[in-house]
């Protein structure tokens, strides 16, 4: 993805132990890759899901920008179009459509 200094599970909250599963702290941009879309997965029970709420939207209270995404490689190519094209915007970088 187009960022400078991508990390894999980067842990973002002070108190709790919650991470993203992809994070550009320099653009507060964050990639959350939801599993188990057509399995029942923890996403997508009831527990699961109101975690994930809380977590989104603490981190959207502190100013971080969260996407979401399945696994697949379609949806993740569609995610990376999407942060290209909001770096740009925000940043007025030359190579959002590399």
């Amino acid at each position: 993805m187009v960022c400078p200094g991508w990390i894999r599970e980067h842990a973002f909250h002070w108190d709790r132990h919650w991470r993203f599963d992809y994070a550009c702290p320099a653009a507060m941009i964050a990639v959350e890759i939801e599993g188990g879309v057509w399995t029942g997965g923890r996403h997508t029970r009831g527990k699961g899901f109101l975690r994930d709420i809380e977590k989104y939207n603490e981190a959207t209270a502190m100013g971080w920008r969260v996407f979401r995404c399945d696994t697949s490689d379609g949806m993740f190519l569609q995610l990376q179009g999407q942060i290209r094209h909001l770096l740009w915007l925000e940043l007025g970088r030359g190579n959002a459509h590399e």
